[in-house]
């Protein structure tokens, strides 16, 4: 090769390396966004949840037994839940309802202790439920900036695609003249065209068709986990082909589905019921 052959193949080459360069930086930083984890937040969240629908519970069945000696249907009325009902409502709604709760209890916290149940428990019921409000969104906040994360890591790893080709085109010059470097470029390719083809696992999680928010996902053999959206959906990327196994909870049930099977290059979508 002459040195203008030579010069004409690397300037043009430059620019390709120098954005490749950018491109794999920003991977790098995407990739820590979408490393973030609403584990915890999902576990604090479930955890206030239990403890509200125990003191909900205590709540209500006062309110029912002061409703049954005084004759008060309307009381009674307003506050006839049980735990499995407050278990399968959305977390809005199971919000809304303790509220409906609290308000009754507050009209009528100097007869509820004849019922055992304490003004403190009213109290303190009041306090958990302000911090579940405080909680909630924390989840879904924290599943948009993953899943928006996912998308903009897709986006890049397609573009550093791009440019690897239009590097590989010019690489042919060097195929017989440098193979050593011919053939790192090569490798390069591979880990790119391997992080595109990322298998997911996608669905959505309910209980007799109502969708389950914020049930958790974990692929065993990956260690990779998820948090379902409000509207039951989750979205798992990076599985490896082959077998693998799934521990979804939804705070209550925990549920594990073996021998799930991933083709290479493809997705599996599937719909599970917690309730099955």
């Amino acid at each position: 090769m002459d040195n203008a052959a030579l010069w004409n193949t690397i300037i043009p080459m430059q620019s390709v390396v120098n954005g490749l360069k950018g491109t794999n930086g920003s991977i790098f930083t995407v990739g820590q966004v979408q490393k973030q984890s609403s584990k915890g937040i999902s576990i604090d969240k479930k955890a206030l949840r239990i403890l509200i629908t125990g003191k909900a519970i205590t709540i209500i069945g006062g309110l029912q037994a002061l409703a049954l000696a005084t004759g008060n249907n309307q009381l009674y009325d307003d506050v006839n839940y049980n735990e499995s009902e407050l278990n399968q409502m959305s977390a809005i709604n199971f919000y809304n309802t303790v509220e409906v709760v609290i308000a009754n209890a507050n009209l009528y916290i100097a007869d509820l202790p004849t019922y055992n149940v304490p003004a403190t428990v009213v109290t303190s019921t009041t306090t958990d439920n302000a911090a579940y409000l405080v909680i909630m969104p924390k989840t879904r906040d924290t599943i948009q900036i993953v899943k928006n994360a996912t998308k903009q890591l897709s986006e890049l790893v397609k573009k550093g695609m791009m440019q690897l080709t239009v590097l590989e085109k010019f690489m042919l010059t060097f195929k017989t003249s440098e193979p050593e470097f011919f053939a790192a470029i090569k490798n390069a390719s591979k880990l790119v065209n391997d992080g595109i083809r990322h298998n997911k696992f996608t669905g959505k999680v309910e209980k007799n068709g109502v969708a389950v928010p914020g049930a958790t996902l974990k692929v065993v053999e990956d260690n990779k986990e998820t948090v379902a959206t409000w509207d039951g959906e989750f979205e798992i990327e990076g599985i490896h082909t082959g077998k693998f196994t799934v521990v979804v909870s939804d705070g209550v049930t925990e549920k594990v589905l073996h021998d799930l099977t991933m083709r290479r290059g493809t997705d599996l979508n599937m719909v599970i019921n917690m309730a099955a």
